[in-house]
């Protein structure tokens, strides 16, 4: 995908719509791991008036804003994230977009629970679910991101059943949603998976970790690090199970694609705590 070219003629709504190609252009390139490209294309667009940009400019801004901040999570740069979330990415004078708010509701928790503060995540999150709530929105694809990332927050927090709980009830409204994100069923299934690996559920957890791979490839992630995280951690059950020879053939690809993938942070936790707990735990049962 080519970096979008601004117009030589433009007015306001033309810049804003220009912006908005750029913003295309740096979710395809932050989506398949083209971090500095996408850096350098967000700075490239500015308000024609930059003390006083218009309504559509200001949205295209904080929506880019948004994407600089994902960025640096994805770089595991979570203080910087989190100061362009509360900043940059925020609008004190209007609610311009409802679903952008809501978005940066679960970018902001999903920075506070890979810095430790998970119960501060679940708070934020809570008060936006209970208004989505009142409102019958929070089964709209804001509102799943935003009980996705409750879930996530409760498991990084340590309350398995209440983590599970929400999973699950998430689980049953995706049964009716079969265009719904393969991203969200990723976050679904790795979560899922997680919970039953640690309370030592190993055919629950072997199954969770299967679909958390489907899950994955269907992203257009086959064989990168999460797969890479998803092999390890399905090492370790295989190991539990007795399956020493399904164990060995699981560890061995997840080292060669280890030593080919650099460290990502896209999933609440994975590339942090649970790929240290993961492979800690291989290291003491061998």
């Amino acid at each position: 995908m080519k970096p979008p070219i601004r117009p030589s003629q433009i007015d306001a709504r033309l810049n804003a719509l220009y912006g908005q190609q750029i913003l295309s252009y740096v979710t395809h390139q932050t989506r398949y791991n083209n971090l500095p490209k996408a850096l350098f294309a967000i700075r490239k667009f500015l308000p024609l008036k930059r003390d006083r940009p218009s309504t559509m400019e200001r949205l295209v801004l904080k929506k880019l804003a948004l994407a600089r901040a994902k960025i640096y999570r994805y770089e595991g740069n979570f203080s910087q994230a989190e100061e362009f979330l509360r900043t940059e990415a925020l609008d004190e004078d209007a609610n311009l977009d409802g679903v952008t708010g809501r978005y940066r509701t679960s970018q902001l928790a999903a920075v506070l629970c890979e810095q430790g503060d998970p119960s501060k995540a679940q708070m934020l999150l809570h008060d936006e679910i209970s208004t989505l709530e009142k409102l019958n929105l929070s089964d709209t694809y804001g509102g799943r991101c935003l009980r996705l990332s409750l879930a996530e927050a409760l498991l990084e927090g340590g309350s398995l059943i209440n983590a599970k709980s929400t999973y699950c009830g998430l689980k049953e409204l995706y049964k009716d949603l079969p265009n719904s994100s393969g991203i969200e069923r990723l976050r679904l299934s790795v979560g899922l998976a997680r919970i039953s690996h640690v309370r030592f559920s190993g055919n629950e957890a072997l199954t969770n970790w299967q679909q958390a791979l489907m899950a994955s490839e269907s992203c257009g992630w086959k064989e990168g690090f999460i797969e890479m995280v998803i092999c390890y951690s399905m090492s370790y059950v295989q190991a539990e199970l007795g399956k020493s020879e399904k164990s060995h053939a699981l560890m061995k690809k997840a080292d060669e694609l280890a030593k080919r993938e650099d460290h990502q942070y896209w999933l609440t936790g994975l590339g942090t705590y649970w790929l240290d707990f993961v492979r800690r735990s291989i290291r003491e049962k061998k």
